[in-house]
């Protein structure tokens, strides 16, 4: 008797179409998020009109002793 056996059907995943959806939705995130981040917080930062210079005769020493304390 000739009995056939059965084709087993292949169990196995094509990735390839994935990771083209994966980098698609990448893309589309990355540009997205570009366009809304700037809007995101609308701050008005307060301005200065004089230029602060610090001079190093105005920087503090602070020195600590061996027992910890400071001065």
């Amino acid at each position: 008797m000739g009995i056939r056996k059965r084709n087993k059907a292949v169990a196995e995943f094509n990735m390839s179409s994935l990771t083209d959806i994966i980098f698609l939705l990448l893309i589309f995130f990355m540009l997205t998020s570009g366009l809304v981040a700037p809007n995101a917080l609308n701050l008005k930062l307060p301005g200065s009109s004089q230029t602060k210079v610090v001079t190093p005769s105005r920087i503090d020493d602070v020195r600590i002793a061996g027992d910890g304390r400071y001065f």
